[in-house]
């Protein structure tokens, strides 16, 4: 047996082309050629093509007739004239009037009275006569070290201590953040005593007091300091 694709198996009579004619076409042989081609079917699936199809891609669309319409390359365009229009004019800005808060804002509507600075200054006296005016601090003691206050301005008022039962810096009196007159005790040995409407109260340390014109602060040994009030400027 030979190569050959087309070939089929042997019949009953033992020849394996006996009777047989292979067809022609797609599925069959293939028919014979010219010489130098290559053998080829144009149309595989048997399809029908019309003469009179027209191909698309064989003509070039006309270009559309619009109004004002010009094609490139044309010379017969004319570009419409743009209209004038005036120039921008900025618009006058007014700015409108500074806002003043009304000095009773919020006051009458939360019952918050408004705080005035008071035109007198408070004053602080020894036993001894010695008076200053309490702007900012004061430190009191039988050797007192201002230099390590928490106020930077600070005063130094001396009192006699024989006993020293007076401490070197014994109480500060200052000004606080509401602008009152308070007095702290610095951890003295003895304490610090304020008089006030005929009784006595002992200071604590940690909390500090809010003095009034008229007490009497008791440092000890016989000495206090009376906590009165100046007019401003004096």
């Amino acid at each position: 047996m030979d190569n050959n694709p087309y070939q089929y198996y042997p019949n009953q009579s033992g020849n394996a082309n006996a009777g047989y004619v292979p067809p022609s076409g797609i599925y069959g042989m293939p028919e014979a050629a010219p010489s130098g081609q290559m053998p080829m079917n144009p149309n595989p699936y048997g399809q029908q093509f019309s003469s009179g199809y027209a191909n698309p891609y064989d003509q070039q669309p006309a270009a559309p007739d619009y109004p004002g319409y010009s094609p490139q390359g044309m010379t017969d365009y004319e570009q419409p004239a743009l209209e004038s229009q005036p120039p921008y004019q900025q618009p006058e800005f007014n700015p409108p009037a500074s806002y003043q808060q009304p000095a009773d804002y919020g006051q009458a509507q939360y019952g918050v009275e408004q705080q005035s600075r008071p035109s007198f200054n408070y004053t602080v006296t020894s036993g001894q006569g010695q008076s200053m005016i309490l702007d900012n601090a004061i430190v009191v003691g039988r050797r007192p070290e201002v230099a390590t206050s928490s106020y930077p301005q600070a005063q130094a008022m001396t009192v006699p201590s024989p006993a020293k039962q007076i401490s070197r810096s014994h109480c500060l009196l200052y000004i606080d953040g509401g602008g009152n007159p308070s007095l702290k005790d610095l951890e003295s040995v003895n304490g610090t005593r304020l008089r006030r409407g005929g009784q006595t109260h002992a200071i604590d340390p940690a909390c500090p007091i809010v003095l009034q014109p008229g007490d009497i602060v008791d440092v000890g040994e016989g000495q206090y300091l009376s906590i009165g009030t100046a007019p401003a400027g004096y």
